[in-house]
């Protein structure tokens, strides 16, 4: 004996209220918001250039997480900018929401005969902390500034670097010209400079964010005379100069500013930046290859991606839909269709939540069983 049509939609309704309790499992494809969110093959990439914070909303820790985290440059003065400190972490579980900061690089000297340049700002990740990278002092004969990699030399020997984190600034000598040491930067010391324009020190590179690159370089020297212009380290450390002002560091690389000459003024230490990654899954999801009206081009889709939360979504409720209308009106016809939808959202669902495929594959077969008695 058939149940009646209004229990027919209450069982459809029972069925939507069970998923909606599960579906937090999903979250496994989108453990965090934060930042700027790219993604690379299974992994979830969070890039932040500015305060904010990474909120967690797993049902599970993100396990094996690596984590960079550069501090802002230190500006310039004859000498060239430290490069923020860099911390580079693998293996880091999150299950927390985590405060993000990033420092902001330091002010380059507004006139490298009398004025001091000031130190990068420290970045953060919850409690780990990358050091802001020094800046020089001014005039000279004083010692640049220590920070995550230290400042070059006036006349005197580079600021210290933050073990671990960074290197120190070059030293330089007045004769036969006043130039400033190259600023530390995360892979190597600042050069040091007996009359000539000094290197900054080279940074370090990572892929973590898909692609190579290189963070927190240290800024090249200046010179007071033409001594030529020192080159900022790789990883954004800007150039040196001795006609213009110094050339900034770069923003989001943690590069250190580079010095200049005379009257002139150093450059700006560039900002900080930290990332997260992690692997989305454990085991890959399936893509969905079609056709792209108007091209013979086949344009494949990862179900893996958070852009595709809305199409997962529609098909759910459509797969919801057809089962209350299934068991409301005892339609075999749309229970065949029924049928067919759920074992897609099982299919999708298999590398993600064994409890949703088989939540979906038995409610499937089972709906598809009882309209099978509505012919």
């Amino acid at each position: 004996m058939g149940l009646k049509k209004g229990k027919f939609g209450c069982v459809g309704w029972g069925i939507l209220l069970i998923l909606i309790l599960f579906l937090p499992s999903v979250s496994a494809l989108w453990n965090a918001t934060g930042g700027t969110i790219t993604y690379d093959g299974y992994y979830t990439i969070h890039t932040f250039f500015s305060d904010s914070t990474l909120v967690y909303i797993g049902n599970e820790t993100i396990p094996n997480a690596t984590i960079l985290i550069v501090g802002g440059g230190g500006g310039a003065g004859y000498g060239g900018g430290g490069a923020g400190g860099l911390v580079y972490l693998q293996g880091i579980n999150i299950s927390t929401n985590s405060i993000v900061k990033v420092g902001s690089g330091g002010g380059g000297s507004p006139n490298c005969d009398a004025s001091p340049s000031s130190s990068g700002q420290n970045s953060s990740f919850g409690s780990y902390v990358a050091v802001g990278g020094g800046g020089t002092n001014q005039p000279e004969n004083v010692a640049g500034k220590s920070g995550g990699s230290g400042g070059g030399g006036a006349c005197a020997a580079g600021g210290g670097g933050v073990g671990g984190q960074g290197y120190a600034g070059g030293e330089s000598v007045w004769t036969p010209r006043y130039c400033g040491g190259g600023g530390g930067g995360a892979g190597e010391v600042g050069d040091y400079t007996a009359g000539t324009a000094a290197n900054g020190g080279d940074g370090l590179a990572y892929s973590i964010n898909g692609s190579v690159v290189y963070y927190a370089g240290g800024g090249g020297g200046g010179c007071n005379q033409v001594g030529g212009d020192g080159l900022g380290g790789a990883g954004g450390g800007g150039n040196g100069s001795n006609q213009i002002t110094g050339y900034a560091g770069v923003d989001g690389l943690g590069g250190g500013g580079g010095g200049s000459g005379s009257d002139r003024d150093g450059g700006d230490g560039g900002d900080g930046v930290v990332i997260v990654r992690y692997r989305t899954t454990a085991e890959p999801i399936p893509t969905l290859t079609h056709n792209v009206p108007g091209s013979t081009t086949l344009t494949t889709i990862d179900l893996s991606q958070q852009t595709n939360v809305i199409f997962f979504g529609l098909i759910l409720f459509f797969w919801l839909g057809l089962a209350i209308i299934t068991l409301t009106f005892k339609s075999f016809i749309f229970g065949s269709l029924m049928f067919f939808v759920g074992v897609l959202l099982a299919f999708w669902c298999f590398s993600i939540s064994w409890i949703l495929t088989a939540m979906f594959m038995l409610f499937s077969v089972l709906l598809f069983m009882k309209s099978a008695k509505f012919k």
